[in-house]
């Protein structure tokens, strides 16, 4: 690295101690960024959502920050990635909103800055409140696609960010005296019944359904 450049603190730069834990597919990446400046990873998709693909080594090797697209065929996931991220390193980077040609197939594509919290919690609300399907979630509202809320729901019940919010909530709320605890109650939708209850009405789904997506 040369003298002037921000800190890298991936762990190529830096030895956290885990090294020897890694998993080959980690060690492989890891390798391919020593030898050509970076790499691409490719997630394929399952029963969970689409598949995806982002860079490794862009900001390690170049400062340049790295790409991720979504939703598309694994295999021009890859290939836009690689068309993009070598125009970046021959001084190119993407731009927020610049539309760019010959990237994937000869289509033009559109680069966006990810959506932000607040807009993308806005968006879910609105999908689970009127019960539409998130692929219909109107792309004038500014909330982003459904793909885009449904992932960012995902990513936030996987990391307990509810859970987190909600005891906060609920410590916040007990602190000023404002919950009733004589008045509580077991909630069967979080608490299982051994025997089951019939007749139980059909939960909301939070499953996605397909929508566009942008790199």
């Amino acid at each position: 690295m040369t003298h002037g450049k921000p800190r890298c603190p991936c762990i190529i730069c830096r030895d956290y101690g885990d090294r020897d834990e890694l998993e080959a597919i980690d060690r492989n990446t890891i390798g391919h960024v020593e030898e050509h400046g970076w790499s691409v990873v490719q997630i394929p998709g399952d029963e969970h959502g689409p598949g995806w693909a982002f860079t490794v080594g862009l900001w390690h090797t170049h400062r340049l920050p790295e790409l991720a697209t979504f939703g598309l065929e694994i295999g021009a996931m890859k290939d836009c990635l690689n068309v993009v991220g070598e125009q970046a390193v021959a001084g190119w980077p993407p731009e927020i909103d610049e539309e760019r040609s010959h990237v994937i197939d000869g289509d033009p594509v559109l680069f966006k800055p990810p959506v932000p919290d607040r807009l993308c919690l806005q968006g879910i609300l609105f999908v689970l409140h009127t019960g539409i399907g998130w692929e219909d979630l109107p792309q004038e509202l500014g909330f982003g696609s459904g793909m885009t809320c449904w992932r960012r729901l995902q990513r936030w019940s996987e990391a307990g960010v509810f859970d987190q919010v909600h005891q906060i909530l609920l410590a916040r709320l007990n602190s000023a005296g404002r919950i009733d605890w004589l008045g509580a109650a077991m909630d069967g939708s979080h608490i299982d019944a051994k025997k089951g209850v019939p007749g139980q009405a059909r939960r909301r789904s939070t499953a996605a359904g397909p929508a566009p997506s942008t790199i």
